[in-house]
């Protein structure tokens, strides 16, 4: 029982990695952190997850959420802040229009999804080798034909 739980939980992670990569060709979402003019933010849009990093001269502080519906899927990545491969980093120095604040200077990597796909089935195929149950060797390979029943 203890191993199905354990497989239970690579088979969910692989099965977020998959949902979160159809999600995101139809959706764009985020959430960010702000506090004392430093932040973070997560966000999903085209088959990569962002995690930013930076600073903000913005008066908007707490924690913030969008989600926004594309009118087109798209599962791949834009071809823009230096990406190969779906993975990227960059710096942005743009207004990302929350308030019209001054402009957030913001570092962020991207990770595409299909390689977080990659490394959870992966994972799983660890733990599942891991977690097999272990043959007993007594019954495994029996080399002798069991005794017929004699009945008097």
């Amino acid at each position: 029982m203890k191993r199905w739980i354990i497989r239970s939980f690579f088979i969910g992670l692989l099965l977020l990695c998959v949902g979160g990569w159809v999600w995101s060709g139809f959706y764009q979402a985020g959430i960010w952190y702000w506090h004392a003019e430093k932040g973070l933010a997560v966000c999903t849009e085209s088959g990569i997850v962002e995690v930013d990093v930076g600073t903000w001269n913005g008066k908007l502080t707490g924690r913030h959420y969008y989600v926004d519906r594309y009118p087109n899927a798209r599962l791949y990545p834009l071809d823009s802040h230096h990406r190969f491969l779906g993975f990227g980093c960059y710096q942005l120095d743009t207004d990302v229009g929350i308030d019209k604040s001054p402009s957030p200077l913001l570092w962020g990597v991207s990770i595409p999804y299909w390689f977080l796909v990659f490394i959870s089935a992966v994972l799983l195929w660890l733990v599942w080798r891991k977690t097999r149950p272990k043959p007993d060797p007594r019954t495994a390979f029996p080399v002798e034909l069991a005794k017929p029943k004699v009945e008097p």
